[in-house]
């Protein structure tokens, strides 16, 4: 795959069956290059979060193949996307998905939990802490903390395992204007320093014009921002 951090040739994922069968994705041929931050944009209902969920193992495609790097993810058994999505991909989320129990460094040492807590992941753990601001709150609970205080923290847990493709659905969804362009503003610098490769879902043009490249879905088939129904970037 060269230089490919993504490469998804002719992918189809059908929910149900019959008349009642729904099309999230019709044949999307897409080539992501390693370090590229790209934000994917289209109406409700156009495939967004599905085609993040196909990518990161989360679903499996109907059709098509999808390579991460250079490993087909399609039609790998279940032990072999769980590392998949263990040490290729990390995730984050509209609405954080942090352990309420747990406080920031507890959340972020989360996926590292079955190969081990080691003094090095711990350090690594609040080395990306530190990173996104967070240092001074390593022991606060989610509800001790602010929604954009809790978007940082899920950032660094999607780092924890050194992931080459992070994929962030809708990561600015819950987020006042302001927290949202520190956010956004704050993967971008990651984008830039780590060289990981980050896909990212929005419906915020102000959000997307930070990526390098945008691409546009409307009913499950890649499209031009004009067919999408959006606005040009700001």
């Amino acid at each position: 795959m060269g230089d490919l951090a993504v490469n998804l040739r002719r992918v189809t994922k059908i929910y149900g069956q019959g008349r009642t069968a729904v099309k999230a994705l019709d044949e999307i041929d897409l080539a992501i290059e390693r370090g590229c931050f790209l934000a994917i944009m289209g109406p409700s209902g156009s495939g967004k979060s599905t085609l993040l969920n196909v990518i990161g193992g989360l679903d499996r495609p109907t059709a098509g193949e999808v390579y991460i790097g250079d490993l087909e993810v399609t039609g790998q058994d279940e032990q072999k996307l769980y590392l998949v999505r263990r040490h290729l991909v990390g995730f984050v989320f509209q609405s954080f998905h942090l352990a309420p129990t747990l406080g920031a460094l507890d959340n972020v040492l989360l996926p590292a939990l079955p190969t081990g807590l080691t003094p090095d992941i711990r350090q690594r753990a609040v080395a990306l802490l530190e990173r996104v601001g967070m240092e001074r709150r390593l022991d606060r609970r989610p509800g001790e903390l602010s929604a954009g205080e809790q978007q940082r923290v899920a950032i660094a847990r999607a780092l924890i395992m050194n992931p080459p493709v992070v994929l962030a659905d809708e990561p600015t969804g819950n987020l006042d204007s302001r927290t949202a362009a520190e956010v956004v503003h704050l993967i971008e610098e990651l984008n830039r320093e780590t060289g990981k490769t980050f896909l990212l879902v929005t419906h915020d043009p102000r959000v997307a014009r930070h990526c390098h490249r945008v691409v546009y879905l409307r009913d499950g088939r890649l499209c031009s921002r004009a067919e999408a129904g959006l606005e040009a970037l700001p």
